[in-house]
């Protein structure tokens, strides 16, 4: 998943266009992999993670090897709090998982 923001096309795309774009990929549930800003002139590309440009547009093995180690941090981490939002909500569910 990716979020994409739409500049207009007088709008300059730079860094402070990738932070916010940055700024509306990584708050969703869950986390966008890639943040993309254009204004139909320029577009950039970015991971969400690091906030690293993604430059290159090939699909090689390397490429697509990342974006799935990325969806893997991003599904390890939304995992991680769902249970920890489950286990925050009822102290008597925890503990009926610790008998176990």
């Amino acid at each position: 998943m990716a979020v994409i923001e739409l500049k207009a096309s007088h709008e300059g795309i730079d860094e402070d266009a990738g932070r916010q774009t940055l700024s509306y990929a990584r708050p969703v549930e869950p986390m966008a992999l890639q943040a993309i800003v254009t204004n139909d002139k320029q577009t950039l590309v970015l991971r969400s993670l690091d906030g690293a440009e993604i430059a290159s547009q090939i699909f090689d093995e390397a490429a697509i090897a990342m974006r799935f180690a990325d969806a893997g941090v991003v599904a390890g981490a939304s995992y991680d709090d769902a249970v920890r939002d489950l286990l925050a909500r009822d102290d008597a569910i925890f503990a009926a998982l610790l008998r176990f």
